[in-house]
């Protein structure tokens, strides 16, 4: 059975999860936030940012996607009580988190992303 604590942090995850999926579907698009990312994201680029922004759209879209079936999968584990499941839901996300932090300077979205499956790992297995 899964403590309630765990099931908390599922919700977490998969609201964030959504959020994630909403900003790089459909807001990536609007120049306030590609503009504010493209920096962080791609510090020495030299490219026109509106181009590149353009450019990734596709990728955005296509990340999106998995941040919405992390979202669902969060959502049923919660739902249903699949410790296995949870398990690799937290899995997955630390090491998203981890490899946004090794590969961007978005340091604060990284730690939003990997601390939730990092403390539900952490209930799991403790």
């Amino acid at each position: 059975m899964m403590s309630s604590t765990l099931v908390i942090i599922l919700w977490i995850i998969a609201a964030l999860h959504a959020l994630f999926y909403i900003g790089e579907a459909f807001l990536w698009k609007r120049p306030a936030l590609s503009q504010a990312l493209l920096p962080k994201i791609n510090p020495g680029s030299r490219l026109d940012r509106a181009a590149e922004a353009r450019a990734l759209d596709v990728l955005f879209v296509n990340q999106a996607v998995y941040n919405l079936m992390i979202a669902l999968g969060a959502v049923w584990a919660a739902t249903s009580g699949a410790v296995t499941l949870a398990t690799f839901i937290c899995l997955f996300v630390l090491v998203a988190g981890l490899t946004l932090a090794l590969t961007s300077k978005l340091r604060i979205g990284a730690v939003i992303q990997a601390l939730p499956g990092l403390i539900g790992l952490v209930l799991i297995l403790g």
